[in-house]
């Protein structure tokens, strides 16, 4: 029984959540009460989230030796000593077989099905590819996880055939590439305390540029999302010209996060930091219901 529990506590579904992004389409579209729309992202969503497993655990066996000295790493189950490495590989190809699976039985069309198995086979050769090697390419880095990200976003698109506009695109390859460098900049922060050598490219890097690339990216994501809330396609799409009020919740959120990280110092994954502020919990909640009613009702 300790095996089978042990490859079950293999698979990061404590992450599967920031494979929110697939349901972005429905919700801009005001399809978000929809269930003609909804079946097909959740099924999306499913394959995606045994998709980002196979990667992470990819992750996990591929860097064995390194993350054996990571204080938190060494806790996983593989490095840890429950799971052999070879066993490890058989998961992850298990996970991608699991993944385009549900893609082939769940409730896609056709024509919907191609572009969505694309996507996740793109998605998937990107991700290893970026833990092999683009990884320890600076700049690089950062820019994968960002275009990683808005395939997610593509997925929920090509599974519902909503067309996704170039502002949402936009938007959302920001936010990415600012949530990739607040990674990154965690990460080389921890192994500049413990001064820990590892095989990508964190020695490319430091503190001091990785604040000022985050406070660069929360620039333009703020004017960007300024400039969408005001855009005559925007304002015709959804028939009201006051978007721009939830620009407050947006700035108050990307603010509060760069107060997080460098006043009160906090680390560990961005997107856990922001959802444990009850300042950030607000912000996001205010901006839901807000631009929720702006276009729903």
């Amino acid at each position: 029984m300790r095996d089978y529990t042990s490859y079950i506590s293999c698979l990061p579904y404590r992450d599967w959540g920031e494979n929110a992004y697939v349901f972005l389409p429905v919700f801009f579209d005001k399809h978000l009460l929809d269930l003609g729309y909804i079946i097909p992202t959740v099924v999306v969503y499913v394959s995606l989230c045994f998709a980002t497993s196979g990667i992470r655990l990819f992750d996990n066996v591929y860097d064995l030796d390194t993350d054996e000295s990571h204080s938190k790493k060494c806790k996983i189950p593989i490095i840890f000593g429950y799971v052999r490495k070879l066993i490890g590989y058989v998961l992850v190809l298990l996970c991608f077989f699991i993944s385009f699976a549900i893609i082939e039985i769940g409730d896609i069309s056709q024509i919907a099905r191609r572009g969505v198995m694309g996507i996740t086979l793109l998605y998937i050769v990107l991700n290893i590819a970026y833990r092999i090697k683009l990884k320890q390419i600076a700049i690089i880095d950062v820019f994968v996880t960002s275009v990683c990200s808005v395939l997610q976003i593509l997925l929920g698109g090509f599974a519902t055939g909503i067309q996704l506009t170039h502002w949402i695109i936009l938007m959302f390859f920001l936010l990415s590439l600012f949530m990739a460098i607040a990674k990154c900049r965690d990460e080389v922060v921890f192994y500049e305390k413990m001064v820990i050598k590892t095989k990508d490219n964190k020695p490319c890097y430091n503190a001091a540029f990785l604040n000022q690339a985050m406070g660069l990216v929360a620039i333009i994501m703020m004017v960007c999302y300024i400039m969408y809330t005001v855009s005559p396609e925007v304002i015709e799409r959804f028939q009201c010209s006051y978007l721009y009020v939830t620009s407050i919740f947006v700035f108050a959120c990307i603010l509060r996060y760069l107060q997080l990280i460098f006043v009160d110092s906090k680390q560990g994954n961005p997107t856990r930091v922001l959802l444990k502020d009850n300042y950030v919990r607000a912000c996001i909640v205010g901006w839901i219901g807000v631009f929720s009613y702006i276009i729903y009702f």
